[in-house]
């Protein structure tokens, strides 16, 4: 079917793993910050964008489609990629042996909230382009 076509097309299923992602790191900053104060407490990361990359055949050469179904398995890719959560082993222990900067989530706070803006607007104004498509307006 058409919208199956349209709906599943690597962009948007990209765009949506995207938004699954920044959910769970905003989930995992939040429970960072909230265990600053934790003696011991590991500080905790998301590892997504280079799987997801990956999946849709990032792999530093351009990619040549010649037919729009050659995307299909890309996007059968995008499906299986899940955001992994995993203790950051970069991070500087303090005296009480915790590892949450506070100034460092606060950044990746701000920064992973304007990606999720970004890829929402993006998602947003992708479906309003189907949704006028499929009405017959011009644009």
């Amino acid at each position: 079917m058409i919208l199956d076509r349209v709906f599943g097309a690597p962009v948007i299923g990209a765009l949506k793993k995207g938004l699954e992602g920044a959910a769970v790191r905003q989930q995992v900053i939040a429970n960072n910050i909230a265990n600053v104060s934790t003696p011991g407490y590991k500080r905790l990361e998301v590892k997504f964008e280079d799987e997801l990359w990956k999946a849709l055949g990032g792999n530093g050469f351009e990619l040549n489609a010649t037919h729009p179904a050659h995307f299909d398995g890309a996007s059968r890719g995008i499906a299986e990629v899940t955001p992994r959560i995993e203790v950051d082993k970069q991070s500087t222990l303090r005296v009480d042996q915790n590892t949450v900067n506070i100034d460092q989530e606060m950044v990746e706070l701000a920064k992973n909230s304007g990606m999720f803006a970004q890829r929402a607007e993006i998602l947003n104004r992708l479906y309003g382009q189907i949704k006028s498509a499929i009405r017959g307006e011009v644009r």
